[in-house]
């Protein structure tokens, strides 16, 4: 593939990339196989066609997926979703919170409700959280 060309596909594929097609999907939309992606972004001083540039670009895109994806769980946790609660204390404080011994019962909207098992720990010993 010349370099011009090689360069609009590494474009083309970061804009399907960045639209919500992950790595397969992108590589089918722009045609090229999913090895040639990988061979961009593998660091081997012997990978000629290594791409620091566009490894770069990449992970720019991925952050930007967390950053929404944050964004969702917060705004669930605002509207006292207590799953999206639960998800978030023990992925973003796991020395403060984890699973405890014993469900909690958590009544949702509609009267259901949900068995929920989680413990905050305090200097060691743990309390049962509502």
């Amino acid at each position: 593939m010349r370099p011009s060309r090689r360069s609009e596909k590494k474009k083309q594929w970061l804009d399907a990339y960045a639209n919500g097609l992950n790595i397969s999907k992108a590589c089918a939309a722009v045609g090229i196989n999913r090895q040639t992606f990988y061979v961009w972004t593998k660091d081997d001083p012997k990978n000629k066609n290594f791409d620091r540039d566009f490894t770069l670009a990449v992970g720019e895109v991925e952050d930007s997926f967390v950053d929404i994806c944050e964004d969702k769980v917060r705004q669930r946790i605002m509207k006292d979703e207590w799953v999206a609660t639960k998800y978030f204390l023990e992925n973003r404080a796991p020395h403060r919170w984890k699973d405890s011994q014993g469900p909690i019962p958590v009544e949702l909207c509609g009267g259901t409700t949900l068995q929920v098992k989680l413990t905050k720990v305090i200097d060691g010993s743990s309390e049962p959280t509502a």
